[in-house]
């Protein structure tokens, strides 16, 4: 009996139209943006004035955050201590980013490269960005486009922050154990990356989820973060703990428990406060309603977890582990008060998978999922956040609602995932099933 012919390959260039086709919604916002920015130059207006047509504050200094970071390697190089003076830093700020990261001086990062770094950091996340965010319907590449299009990306790479470079760092997480066969040379590789993003920035540690497969692997996620804990504590905790003091909590552009609760607190309250800033009541308050929603969502989902991932893709893939990292990055951070509003690119992870669910099985909670995660993203170009400003507008008060909704739900579908991975056999589910809920 002869066996059938094994389909022809596609050509390079189908292979080139079909990447460029599921890619378009990205391709087209990165082409918006250069098209702003070439017309401004064309036009001779200020940087700051083309960032305000896109929605975005401009504080007159390129790439702000990377700046810090160029500047305390700077002065590390010549012996000077960032801890302890504001002298490195051209908007006069002390440094307060871990240690670590002034091993970038040995690297000859200067303060005079920041421009230079700045592009090829935008220039890379955006790439990043592009390969990951897929679509093929006219809906899905929609949301892709607002997605890439949408205030905490545009903040992230006008400030240049490290997470751009922590989001392409998980992006190789994903793209290492993406695959069903993910062997031992790429799970190591992958423990790498995330051991050194975690003493980069400790919150990373949330992308350790990706080892998530099957019984196994669940063990192998614990054991990387407690190796990455006891990294952390032979290090030098009390710098860290001082980085943290260093790291200011507000309201302003920022997302998570502390900025809920600070908003639910002044808005019923006469108190003047400081502009932004987060009082200590309401961070405490805002702590304890992160372990109040972690424990409800992890006992609604021991009772109905493997019922709530019935409908969704389980099956390792990449997409599926990028969506677990961002998710799991944004719980992380929910819980720890308050996060600036760029660290929600992490968000924009989950959002290509729900796309797929949608457009492969017209899986209708994927698509809400992804629209709800879209409109957090979108609601957060509502940047008066501070307490003394405008305190009777209901936006915010609303995006951070929202923000706690999909909180407890990205939580929810975490801790079911975990118990139909638990109660599953040891490999990864097959049937087909559409994301995480």
């Amino acid at each position: 009996m002869n066996e059938p012919a094994e389909p022809p390959l596609a050509s390079p260039e189908r292979r080139t139209s079909a990447f460029l086709s599921e890619r378009s919604g990205a391709l087209l916002a990165v082409l918006v943006l250069i098209a702003f920015f070439t017309a401004g130059e064309l036009m001779h207006w200020p940087v700051a004035a083309v960032w305000a047509l896109l929605g975005v504050e401009h504080e007159g200094i390129a790439f702000l955050d990377l700046a810090m970071l160029t500047g305390a390697a700077d002065c590390a190089s010549r012996g000077i201590d960032p801890y302890t003076t504001a002298a490195c830093d051209p908007m006069n700020r002390i440094y307060n980013y871990p240690p670590v990261m002034l091993l970038l001086a040995h690297l000859g990062l200067r303060q005079s490269h920041t421009v230079p770094a700045g592009l090829a950091l935008a220039a890379a996340f955006f790439a990043s960005l592009v390969w990951v965010m897929r679509a093929r319907t006219i809906m899905g590449h929609t949301i892709v486009f607002f997605a890439v299009m949408s205030y905490p990306v545009l903040w992230g790479m006008e400030r240049g922050n490290v997470d751009l470079a922590i989001f392409i760092a998980c992006v190789g997480v994903g793209l290492l154990l993406g695959s069903s066969q993910a062997g031992a040379l790429r799970q190591s590789g992958a423990a790498g990356i995330v051991l050194v993003l975690f003493l980069a920035k400790l919150y990373p540690i949330a992308a350790s989820i990706a080892f998530w497969r099957d019984r196994r692997t669940l063990l192998v996620a614990l054991a990387l973060s407690a190796v990455a804990l006891l990294a952390y504590v032979a290090s030098d905790p009390a710098m860290f703990a001082a980085v943290r003091k260093l790291t200011p909590s507000m309201t302003e552009r920022s997302y998570g428990a502390g900025v809920l609760i600070g908003h639910l607190y002044l808005q019923n309250t006469s108190q003047v406060i400081e502009y932004g800033i987060v009082p200590r009541s309401a961070m405490i308050a805002g702590y304890l309603l992160s372990v109040i929603a972690l424990l409800g969502a992890a006992i609604f989902a021991l009772r109905h977890g493997r019922a709530l991932t019935k409908g969704f893709d389980l099956r390792p893939s990449v997409s599926l582990q990028l969506a677990l990292v961002g998710a799991a990055i944004y719980c992380l951070t929910y819980c720890l008060g308050t996060n600036f509003n760029y660290r929600l690119i992490f968000l924009t992870l989950v959002i290509p998978y729900f796309v797929q669910g949608w457009e492969a099985h017209g899986h209708r909670p994927s698509l809400w999922l992804g629209l709800a995660t879209l409109a957090l993203l979108l609601a957060k170009w509502q940047t008066h956040y501070g307490f003394a400003y405008r305190r009777s507008e209901l936006l915010p008060v609303a995006a951070e609602l929202l923000a706690f909704a999909l909180f407890v739900t990205y939580s929810i579908g975490l801790f079911s995932y975990a118990v139909t991975l638990a109660k599953s056999p040891t490999k990864p589910p097959s049937e087909s099933i559409v994301g995480l809920t």
